[in-house]
């Protein structure tokens, strides 16, 4: 009785947090042999306006490739691909002219990451909901 009133307390983040761990160790094998090429297994599917190397005051940049979005801020560097196949959490895309959102997580938590095109040489880019926080992205 005691574990669930434990339970209870845990915010909304520590409850992500816990997931994702969990998930991170128990889907951590991976098979050389079996890798396919075919565009149908990749996780993620950019938008072709949001293809190319972005940057954001020299210090936060952003890859993006037919299958996946990379991160680097200030030296570190996130794929989220393949944080996604480590992690297993279910991941659903948005697709239109001008957005392209990446939604994901389990249980109810869920995160997004907003791209939205500005010009064909400028983006904004949020990973939170909060509207104050898009930062504008030039494609170098």
């Amino acid at each position: 009785m005691r574990f669930f009133e434990e339970l209870r307390k845990l915010t909304p983040t520590k409850v992500f947090l816990i997931l994702l761990i969990t998930f991170s160790f128990t889907n951590c094998s991976r098979n050389d042999d079996n890798e396919q090429t075919d565009d149908s297994q990749n996780i993620l599917h950019p938008p072709s306006w949001l293809l190319g190397n972005w940057k954001q005051e020299e210090i936060n940049t952003i890859r993006v490739t037919n299958s996946t979005v990379i991160f680097n801020t200030g030296g570190s560097e996130t794929d989220w691909a393949e944080f996604f196949k480590n992690s297993g959490l279910p991941v659903t895309e948005t697709i239109t002219d001008t957005k392209y959102t990446i939604r994901y997580g389990s249980n109810g938590i869920y995160n997004n990451i907003y791209f939205t095109k500005k010009s064909s040489d400028k983006m904004y880019c949020s990973t939170n909901d909060m509207l104050s926080n898009f930062y504008l992205y030039d494609r170098y």
